[in-house]
């Protein structure tokens, strides 16, 4: 069967609809105001520039659409930079093929392209570039391989696989469900914006070996794993796990902003870098004053953590004393949460043993601390301790449910585990640093 020619308004059969068989229709040439409507069955919707001479190789305001059935709908060039302009293609039901743009040297700019329900397969300016455009893969699990300078690309519901290349200041999400998003190659990916959205996300920016401007990553809810940047790039990243038990692996030599967000997350640095692992609320809610229970529940593990690079972030507003932090090397000393926000005990100074329980904390808290701490009730500190020498530290947010004058920590104090540590070396000044 074939698609009837409905006369248009501006004189010419620009508008062709298809019937409830299998249609077919190839449009050579034109410079767009056409409407392609499918209908039911598998339909093959076709618009290609075969590079004439006669031809300027500019269509526009073109709209495509599959209707029911498993179409394929494909505009595109044959390599000699052809443009494709404020077009809307939309497969509807099923799962159908979209491809747009793909000739080497073609520009696909200010469309709309839309997976409509179904298992659909997306190829937008797959060899050749896209820009301001909205890639959307709808309902179902869908493949997308896109990307564009200034553009949008969600995969929506569904389990959605993102293959993403040159997007430069672009917005990527795979929306609801469990999405797999990964970059491609190494061109125009600065100051883009990576969203997992709800589900146990897949994330990796590894392929990104250069560039100097920033790349923001975000898990959202669920159990995410995300990658970083690769060795070489230098610009700076932001990766943020959101709420869920999340995979943090980051290698690059530019600064990266890590947090691990709500909870129990694992964050590995794999490259000498330089890192800033984020950490306020990442233990959960503080410990009930009198709980023999684990303490907080959640907390974070940090691996790979760089002496001589690394650092771990406090929020200077949610601290009640200064934003200033107190190393104490060997011997026990007192701490005071009016003057100093971190109090940092090293080279085994704390004894930690068994820190499954309040009671257990609450000592090794103490005697790091010589029993004196200093403040008011509810002023909020850290406390970071090396477990032995060399090996390892615990983060612990603390606070006070009295005021206090260089007395010992007691069970009307709340006390939440934010994150373990492993590190090779014993902590400075240096490796804690503060925001607003």
């Amino acid at each position: 069967m074939a698609f009837s020619t409905i006369q248009g308004s501006g004189g010419a059969p620009d508008s062709f609809v298809g019937t409830s068989g299998v249609d077919s229709i190839a449009i050579a040439n034109s410079d767009g105001n056409f409407f392609v409507g499918g209908q039911e069955a598998n339909d093959l919707i076709t618009s290609v520039d075969s590079g004439s001479a006669l031809y300027p190789g500019v269509l526009s305001n073109a709209t495509a659409k599959g209707g029911q059935g498993a179409d394929t709908i494909t505009i595109t060039g044959s390599g000699n930079g052809s443009i494709f302009i404020s077009t809307f293609i939309n497969g509807n039901s099923n799962g159908d093929t979209i491809n747009v743009a793909n000739g080497a040297g073609d520009v696909i700019s200010v469309s709309t392209v839309q997976g409509g329900q179904g298992n659909d397969t997306l190829n937008v300016g797959l060899t050749g570039s896209a820009t301001s455009i909205f890639v959307n893969g709808n309902v179902n699990a869908d493949t997308i391989t896109s990307g564009g300078a200034s553009s949008t690309i969600y995969g929506g519901q569904g389990n959605d696989t993102l293959r993403i290349f040159a997007a430069g200041s672009a917005t990527i999400s795979g929306d609801n469900d469990n999405d797999n998003i990964a970059l491609t190659d190494n061109v125009g990916i600065n100051n883009a914006t990576f969203l997992g959205g709800q589900g146990n996300d897949t994330i990796s920016v590894a392929l990104r070996t250069t560039g100097t401007d920033s790349i923001r990553i975000y898990g959202n809810d669920g159990t995410d794993t995300i990658t970083g940047t690769g060795a070489g790039a230098t610009g700076n990243t932001t990766i943020d796990g959101g709420a869920g038990i999340d995979f943090i692996t980051t290698n690059v030599a530019g600064t990266t902003t890590v947090n691990g967000g709500d909870g129990s997350d694992t964050i590995a640095n794999d490259g000498a870098t330089i890192n800033w692992y984020t950490s306020a609320t990442e233990g959960g809610s503080f410990s009930g004053s009198t709980s023999t229970a684990a303490i907080g529940g959640a907390y974070d593990t940090i691996t790979g953590f760089l002496i001589a690079a690394d650092a771990i972030a406090f929020s200077a507003s949610a601290l009640t004393g200064t934003a200033s932090v107190a190393v104490a090397n060997g011997a026990p000393t007192a701490a005071n949460f009016n003057t100093t926000g971190v109090i940092a005990y090293t080279a085994a100074a704390s004894g930690l043993t068994d820190l499954s329980t309040y009671a257990n904390v609450l000592t090794a808290l103490n005697t790091a601390g010589a029993n004196s701490f200093t403040g008011d009730a509810g002023d909020i500190g850290y406390v970071f301790l090396e477990d032995t020498a060399g090996v390892g530290y615990q983060l612990f947010a603390v606070q006070l449910g009295s005021t206090k004058a260089g007395v010992a920590l007691n069970n009307s104090d709340n006390i939440a585990f934010v994150a373990d540590f492993a590190t090779s070396a014993d902590v400075t000044a240096a490796n804690f640093r503060f925001y607003a």
